[in-house]
């Protein structure tokens, strides 16, 4: 259960990171969108009207696979939404390996027993 956990959450992870961008949509009526604002100044054209193309997040790798700055030039001005999605998945992710972590003989139900252990809960508060 362990292997295929982690490997679940690897490959959920890696989907993420590389393909977020296509699959993850934008808020439709953003009321601070500073990348949009600035976007017509990237130094790659076919970005410039990424956010009237598209519904979706912008790619917030700093460079592509090919070397090419994507989300470089806005890097000092905002944080980018697609990488914040991967963090918050992660951390997500963290929490139920907590949990799931309590169980590793074939037990099905992973919080039973939760508010029984003392350890655990101040664990949880802290």
């Amino acid at each position: 259960h362990i292997l295929g956990q982690s490997l679940f959450q690897a490959v959920i992870l890696f989907v993420v990171v590389f393909a977020g961008h296509k699959f993850v949509l934008e808020d439709p009526n953003p009321t601070n969108n500073i990348i949009g604002e600035t976007m017509g100044s990237h130094s790659i054209t076919k970005y410039h009207t990424w956010f009237e193309d598209n519904e979706t997040i912008f790619n917030g790798m700093v460079k592509g696979l090919d070397g090419d700055p994507i989300y470089e030039p806005f890097s000092s001005v905002t944080p980018s939404r697609h990488l914040t999605v991967v963090f918050n998945l992660f951390v997500f992710f963290q929490i139920f390996n907590m949990l799931a972590a309590r169980k590793i003989n074939d037990e099905i139900n992973i919080f039973e027993g939760v508010f029984t252990n003392p350890m655990f809960i101040s664990v949880w508060l802290v």
